[in-house]
């Protein structure tokens, strides 16, 4: 039970706001509803931001995929290499 008690000891603050942002999300989502909810949060937009989330949306998977690659082929054998980037293929072509 000691590994509970320090886990939870530690993070806390983290605990209570995942708590307090899932009670918020339920209850708008409960309120508003599904369809109203996704409407009401979309008036809240920038015209840039559409423009920047429209190209840059999977530049970050890019480039923490990229680092993580970098990482495995420093650190690691051509076997494990190998993992990654069959695995990194194959979810390309599923997705």
């Amino acid at each position: 039970m000691q590994k509970t008690d320090d886990f939870i000891l530690k993070t806390w603050p983290f605990l209570i706001v995942a708590i307090i942002y899932i009670i918020v999300g339920i209850s708008l989502n409960k309120y508003y509803g599904e369809e109203k909810l996704h409407l009401v949060l979309n008036q809240y937009h920038l015209p840039w931001a559409d423009y920047f989330f429209k190209y840059f949306t999977k530049t970050g998977e890019f480039i923490f995929g990229a680092i993580i690659l970098m990482i495995i082929a420093w650190k690691s054998n051509w076997r494990m290499l190998l993992i990654f980037v069959t695995s990194s293929l194959l979810q390309t072509v599923i997705i």
